[in-house]
């Protein structure tokens, strides 16, 4: 981690997440990032974040509604943003067609699946699952991600009990629905930063309303 952000290796994309530091605004950080590394911001690609299982697949800039999932091809060199907050920012990329996305992962989109829907959205543009690399962005891990007992029916072995009481490995529960349809875990990579125990990292669950929103994105390397 930086002093302003967070960034994951990759050959042929940028993959980056804000931090909150030294009174810095996510924006801030996110347009010091586009200058550093020649990144054209009039690309931007975002969507108004609802907890769904919706991934677009989209071809020009701009704001594209509900969704909580972006996906493009290379030709169009977007860049692509959500917004957490302790929710999974999960990097999707394809190193062979240049196909590239990122998905909000929170517990209501994991029970809907929109990680593997969002496979599904790459295999229509040409992908194959084999080729897919993904990277989970920090985000709240089990040690803090109290839940109640009902989310053992949702995520099964993913919810840890602790003297009664529940905690939500979503991490875990997302790599299990991976593995299970044949990705090799070679290809997933989670970030270990806790949001919730991390203060330079925003936490709606340790903030509350006062919580600002951590900004993720990917973008293709000319």
């Amino acid at each position: 981690m930086s002093s302003n952000y967070i960034s994951y290796p990759s050959k042929n994309f940028f993959l980056f997440t804000t931090c909150l530091t030294n009174g810095l605004s996510s924006q801030k950080i996110l347009s010091d990032l586009f200058k550093k590394y020649k990144i054209d911001g009039s690309l931007l690609a975002d969507v108004n974040q609802v907890h769904s299982n919706k991934i677009l697949v989209v071809d020009k800039s701009g704001n594209y509604g509900d969704a909580d999932g972006i996906i493009t091809s290379p030709t169009d060199n977007l860049v692509l943003l959500i917004k957490t907050a302790d929710c999974i920012p999960i990097f999707i990329y394809d190193n062979i067609t240049r196909n590239y996305g990122i998905v909000h992962a929170g517990w209501r989109g994991v029970k809907k699946k929109i990680h593997l829907k969002a496979i599904e959205k790459f295999i229509g543009l040409g992908s194959h699952k084999n080729n897919l690399n993904f990277v989970m962005g920090p985000s709240i891990k089990a040690c803090c991600y109290e839940v109640g007992a009902e989310m053992l029916d949702y995520f099964g072995t993913s919810v840890i009990e602790k003297n009664g009481s529940f905690f939500l490995d979503l991490n875990k529960s997302v790599t299990s629905d991976f593995v299970n349809i044949g990705i090799v875990k070679d290809k997933i990579k989670i970030d270990s930063i806790c949001t919730y125990e991390n203060k330079h990292l925003h936490s709606f669950r340790r903030d509350r309303e006062k919580s600002g929103r951590m900004l993720s994105f990917i973008v293709n390397k000319k």
